[in-house]
């Protein structure tokens, strides 16, 4: 079990959040961002912890964000569309000075 950490599921919601409402809409949004948490602390329970000190472990908690937001929208947000706010997200100025 991964530890919980919740920096990076509300640092990238509040990022997202403004690609997810163009694409979807406010009221699918909400839903995915608001159910998103309990999914995303399940999802670190099931894998196995890889240690805090691994240099995947930030891709884990990067990935699981996003794919705790698209079960949480439960068949709202189809992959396609999503493969188009995730990109629109790394693009972004913030995300490409953070991510170098």
């Amino acid at each position: 079990m991964m530890k919980y950490k919740g920096t990076y599921l509300k640092l990238f919601s509040i990022m997202l959040k403004k690609y997810l409402k163009e694409q979807y809409g406010s009221e699918v949004t909400k839903k995915a961002l608001k159910e998103s948490k309990a999914i995303y602390k399940e999802m670190l329970e099931k894998v196995d912890d890889i240690g805090a000190d691994n240099p995947m472990a930030s891709n884990i908690y990067s990935c699981f964000v996003f794919l705790a937001i698209w079960k949480a929208a439960e068949g709202a947000i189809d992959v396609e569309s999503f493969r188009t706010v995730i990109k629109r997200f790394m693009k972004s100025p913030m995300v490409s000075k953070i991510m170098g």
